[in-house]
């Protein structure tokens, strides 16, 4: 084995659960290999035929070596690999055919449209669950659930999404009752079949249900499923698991089967096999799994396991060279033709030159999939999934669904993001298969805000008891001070009444699997991806029509008066693109105006518009505006993230009358304004649709991956955005410098005649908008009139601030309200030196725990900035025109809870983007001996980034104030420029001996 090889082995059992290893046990320290447990490899020792690990409990802490074979010689113990990589039970049945194809699907989620086969099943499953949960005994009452179900408008939309109706799979569906009857009068209620080949069923009896889709998250075996029903017989309990297609037992059907009697084993229930039911035939087999079954779908499990935690490969120079190992592809002409994955497959084998000499078949798929491609396609495609792969792999903060499992409860609750030790207080009633949850601490006080425990709305969360995992998962609905609202996939109290339970937030893999599938879209041998391949990967110059319709003429000029001429000359220039304009809209230019002006003429030539950028709220902001000029429009989404002004024109709302897929498709049609944003691009709609034009805001905020999807469904495309101010977020360090944070923006840049600016500025007045100019715009940037460039804050009562703070000499100066002062610079001084007080009056945010206090929390910076913000509402200033940025997010959180009664917006300069406030006070928070640090660590510091501090700056409208330590930001070539810019006599030096931090301390 090679040095690549070696370390791929290390990285596939670092950190794993060993369940009975075939061991030969050599006793060290008394660790015991008779349970499963976590442990952590500390070296490994190769010889011929066998490996031997040193192993250390995770828990205990014992240490014990043992060996693993190189054929096996016990055949009742296995391991798990890679187990902290919990694989779905689907998947990993799925595999034995080929498992190239199963890691595909699993990494590109979403790329496989449904079809009728899948919806069959589902619809099946469903039915049979309900007449078992129900017990149901006649045709008449199997036939009104079948009726009620395809009503629900889940079941309405799936079929939209699979192009059929309702007398499409009815009929198919009905052929189901009499087999279901069959089912319950043989095994439910003991009766005999008719079936000929019910002699070599099952001959046991089903004596109750004790759960339907009951979720199991099994880390011992590092597998999670759902179980289709939970049967109790006679003897024990028994999974049943239900297929709709042809009875033939096959590997994959019997192996899904045996993961689940070996999950509900290590549960503890008493289980030896379970059913198989093909219900097409009336078809019951019982499933009993031997030792060498159970260990050789173990080894299954754990070679899909590695395959999909594997990081990108690089060389020995950190140079990325390539993305994670994928199987062995099979040679099967007639499955490989026809697998959905097949473009993906063969550029994977296409890039890396694999030899197909004795793959024939394969050959012949390969170059059908992928005559189309140029090698500069098959590099950009490879090029992405490598950098994500590689972001994926570095999310060192993220939270991960092994947490549940591997770090305990209250350990999780101090890192934020989970409340343990809750009571279910209410359960509501079954709505469209969810029930809502109300929760509360078991042992809450007044003390206690669970609003401040990292939960928010929204977030998607997992519900674990004290001895198992993951029982149950949905979304919060709702968050206060004593309760969580959260909407659930089963009722908690049917099978934990009393218990307690545990709240989980965890990052999943969707937005991931989202950008693999959209940069998959550019493989398709379409029209519309061979035009994406040419403008975005071969960077072809666009096209522009030479004149414009005569209706812009005739009924445009209304609409075009309300813009100034650089808006007008955007709006035409977008006009006549036939395949893509970037327009550069610098801070307070006008691009929501510019958006608005842009849709209502495409509707006037009779266009489709399909509205789209990173964020719910950018997308809302036009919507509003458009709902101000009557503009009809479908704004798809969650109904909980859209802005309450816009819940008539959500799709929850819009389609709610809708009880046909005929009915839905005729309603989504209607609308020639479709808004979403990127991420909720994949919505059946826009596969189904074709529309004119997409206008995609923030755009440069956003990874290009992310972008593609909606600009597939459109003809042509704007990108309107500000390379100049915040760029995606990127964590992976080397992902960034090979590109990752470059956008498609900034890629199409490099044909100039495909770009126009926006530069009149609206929002801030002269000083500050020379400001931006020496940092980032180099004059580009201009105040719109003389108003906007001579505007200053206004505080009415100035005077009584004057009296309040007349021995706070730097405070009035700081609130100067001339124009000349709009810019002041309260320079701290080196407060690194002092002790920070903070444990007084700070708020006890449990993140906080995880950093270092010291660099990204300023007590001093904090003081200044609350005086300021008392000063300022004293004077007149209401809360609603003063905003706080600050670096650091732990900052916003301290300076957050002082202000929570002052109703101040407290943000970071992520947060803030496309927000303006009269006056801004920033936090620059570091204050630090720079002597210790290098060159190169702060080249990566968020002080460092110039488009983040643009985008704090450019967000005050009149006065601009920037708290911070001078010795330490000079050190920074932003600041450094700022501090040059302001000159000495916008620089308050801040002399004080720091006893308004004592005061301070006092009234807390």
């Amino acid at each position: 084995m090679d040095d690549n090889g070696e370390a791929d082995f290390d990285a596939a059992f670092y950190s794993m659960f060993n369940d009975e290893f075939n061991v030969v046990e050599e006793k060290l320290n008394e660790l015991s290999f008779d349970e499963s447990q976590h442990c952590t490899i500390l070296e490994v020792e190769r010889s011929a035929g066998r490996i031997l690990l040193k192993l250390k409990s995770n828990k205990s802490r014992d240490v014990g070596v043992c060996s693993i074979e190189e054929f096996w010689s016990s055949s009742n113990n296995f391991k798990v690999g890679d187990s902290i990589y919990i694989k779905a039970v689907k998947t990993s049945d799925g595999s034995l055919f080929c498992k190239r194809k199963s890691v595909l699907s699993e990494r590109f989620r979403g790329f496989e449209p449904g079809n009728r086969v899948m919806l069959i099943g589902v619809l099946i499953h469903t039915l049979l669950q309900n007449v078992l949960r129900h017990k149901l005994k006649t045709a008449d009452e199997i036939e009104t659930t079948l009726n009620n179900m395809l009503k629900s408008e889940d079941i309405i939309k799936k079929l939209y999404e699979c192009d059929l109706t309702f007398s499409d799979i009815k009929p198919e569906l009905q052929s189901f009752i009499p087999r279901i009857l069959e089912f319950i009068d043989q095994y439910v209620n003991g009766g005999n079949s008719t079936n000929p080949e019910a002699k070599k069923n099952w001959k046991g009896k089903i004596c109750g249900i004790d759960d339907i889709e009951e979720n199991i998250l099994c880390p011992e075996l590092g597998i999670k499923g759902k179980i289709d029903v939970t049967v109790k017989t006679e003897s024990n309990m028994m999974p049943l698991e239900l297929k709709t297609g042809r009875a033939t037992v096959s590997l994959e059907h019997r192996g899904q089967v045996m993961l689940y009697i070996m999950m509900m084993s290590k549960l503890g229930y008493k289980i030896s096999s379970g059913l198989l039911l093909y219900l097409r035939e009336g078809v019951l087999k019982e499933i009993k799994a031997t030792p060498q079954e159970k260990r050789d779908i173990m080894i299954l499990r754990n070679e899909l396991a590695y395959y999909l935690t594997r990081n990108t490969i690089k060389s020995s120079s950190d140079v990325l060279m390539k993305p994670p190992e994928l199987p062995e592809p099979i040679n099967h002409h007639s499955a490989c033709a026809k697998c959905s994955y097949n473009v993906i497959c063969t550029s994977f084998l296409k890039f890396n030159n694999y030899d197909l000499s004795k793959n024939k078949a394969l050959q012949e798929v390969q170059n059908d999939a992928t005559a189309h491609l140029t090698e500069a396609h098959l590099s950009y495609f490879i090029h992405w999934v490598t950098l994500l792969s590689m972001e994926q792999g570095s999310s060192f903060d993220a939270k991960h669904l092994s947490d549940i499992y591997t770090v305990e409860p209250t350990k999780r609750e101090l890192r934020g993001g989970c409340i343990i030790n809750v009571k279910v207080v209410s359960a509501g009633v079954e709505c469209n298969g969810l029930f809502e949850h109300v929760f509360k601490k078991d042992d809450f006080c007044e003390s206690i805000n669970l609003a401040s425990y990292g939960i928010t709305e929204n977030n998607y969360v997992v519900i674990s008891t004290a001895n198992r995992p993951g029982v149950a998962a949905g979304f919060v609905t709702g968050i206060s001070t004593s309760t969580v609202t959260i909407v659930l996939d089963r009722n908690l109290n049917e099978k934990y009444h009393g218990k307690l339970f545990h709240v989980d937030t965890y990052d999943t893999n969707i937005t991931q699997s989202f950008n693999l599938t959209s940069v998959a879209l550019l493989l398709e041998n379409t029209p519309r991806a061979a035009q994406l391949r040419n403008t975005i990967i071969d960077k072809t110059a666009p096209t522009f029509a030479s004149k414009l319709p005569s209706v812009v003429a005739k009924k445009g000029g209304p609409i075009l008066r309300r813009l100034n001429h650089v808006q007008q000359k955007a709006v035409l220039k977008a006009l006549c693109a036939k395949e893509f304009l970037l327009i550069k809209g610098m801070p307070g230019t006008g691009k929501t105006a510019t958006i608005v002006a842009l849709v209502q003429l495409l509707l006037e030539l009779n266009k489709t518009v399909l509205i789209t950028s990173h964020t719910h709220s950018a997308i809302d902001n036009i919507c509003i505006r458009l709902q101000k000029y009557g503009i009809e429009f479908l704004r798809l989404g969650s109904e909980s993230r859209i802005d309450k002004n816009l819940k008539s024109r959500s799709e929850a709302s819009l389609t709610k009358g809708c009880t046909t897929p005929e009915q839905l498709q005729e309603t989504y049609n209607s609308f020639k304004v479709i808004a979403v944003t990127c991420l909720g691009s994949n919505h059946p709609l826009l596969s189904k649709r074709s529309l004119d034009f997409c206008i995609v805001d923030e755009s440069t905020q956003v990874l290009q991956t992310s972008v593609i999807r909606p600009l597939s469904v459109a003809k042509t495309f704007v990108l309107i955005g500000d390379p100049d101010q915040l760029a995606p977020v990127v964590k992976n360090r080397a992902a960034a410098n090979a590109g990752m944070t470059e956008t498609l923006f900034e890629r199409l840049s490099v044909n100039a005649d495909g770009i126009i600016s926006l530069n009149l500025s609206y929002r801030m007045n002269k000083i500050i908008t020379n400001l931006a100019n020496v940092l980032t715009y180099k004059g580009q940037l201009q105040t719109a009139n003389d108003h906007v460039a001579n505007k200053t804050l206004a505080v009415p009562n100035i005077e009584c601030v004057k009296s309040s703070y007349q021995d706070s000499p730097w405070l009035l100066k700081a609130l100067d309200t001339s124009l000349e002062a709009s810019v002041r610079f309260i320079d701290t001084g080196p407060v690194w030196q002092l002790p920070q007080n903070s444990g007084k009056f700070f708020k006890n945010y449990a993140f906080l725990d995880n950093l270092d206090t010291d660099n990204f929390i300023n007590v001093h910076e904090i003081v200044i900035v609350a005086t300021l913000v008392n000063a300022l509402i004293k004077g007149g200033v209401t809360s609603s025109d003063i905003g706080v940025i600050a670096t650091y997010r732990a900052q916003v959180a301290q300076i957050s809870a002082l202000l929570s009664e002052k109703n101040v917006d407290v943000s970071t300069v992520d947060q803030f983007q496309g927000r303006d406030k009269s006056v801004v006070i920033y936090s620059c928070t570091k204050s630090k001996d720079m002597s210790k640090t290098s060159s190169d660590t702060q080249k990566f510091e968020l002080l460092q980034d110039q488009r983040r501090l643009t985008v704090a700056i450019t967000r005050a409208k009149h006065k601009l104030l920037i708290v911070g330590d001078s010795s330490t930001l000079q050190h920074y070539a932003t600041f450094s420029t700022i501090l040059e810019a302001l000159g000495k006599d916008n620089i308050i030096r801040f002399n004080s001996d720091w006893t308004i931090l004592n005061e301070f301390i006092d009234l807390q």
